[in-house]
């Protein structure tokens, strides 16, 4: 049974959990600025909690602001005609930001569930900053794992900002599936 008392925070689970959810939903409709308020409330008003159940809420915000950040960090690619040295640099910062999100909410994250989305947004980060061998391993694990339904929302993803390092991200998921689908 999950604790719905008011935490030490003063934000309930349920209370987290539709805030998350909300935010979950801005982003599937692109409406970043939405998801963004969504996830930092629940940022701002679980970041010292101690609850298990309150804390995975707490982990699905913080996937849920690497994802805006992922985004932002293609809107940036998309926007740039000629990618010159200084604006390549900024395309990754942007990424590793939204990396740090991934592994902050992976470091406090115990729902398997949600590990694993936030897993995959993590491997695609990972791709896009040409570290493609730690995302092989991570991207099998996925495959492995749940028969690559996590990764179905990254292919969606995608689809969402398109950027010519897409192309790559999915080159490196399509010979993943075939290897393991033969």
């Amino acid at each position: 049974m999950t604790d719905q008392s008011t935490t030490e925070t003063g934000m309930t689970p349920d209370a987290a959990s539709e805030r998350v959810d909300r935010g979950m939903a801005a982003l599937s409709h692109e409406d970043w600025a939405t998801a963004l308020i969504n996830f930092r409330s629940v940022d701002d008003a679980l970041r010292f909690a101690s609850e298990p159940s309150t804390r995975i809420q707490w982990a699905r915000a913080l996937g849920g602001l690497g994802m805006v950040q992922l985004m932002d960090a293609k809107a940036l690619r998309a926007e740039m005609a000629d990618v010159d040295e200084q604006s390549a640099r900024d395309f990754r910062w942007e990424l590793k930001k939204a990396l740090a999100y991934f592994d902050r909410a992976l470091a406090i994250q115990t729902d398997a569930t949600h590990r694993t989305e936030v897993e995959g947004y993590k491997a695609y980060a990972l791709v896009l900053l040409d570290r493609k061998d730690t995302a092989v391993d991570l991207i099998r694990r996925l495959i492995a794992g749940d028969g690559g339904r996590a990764l179905e929302r990254q292919v969606a993803d995608i689809r969402r900002i398109t950027i010519p390092e897409d192309a790559v991200v999915q080159g490196v998921l399509h010979d993943l599936w075939t290897e393991a689908n033969p």
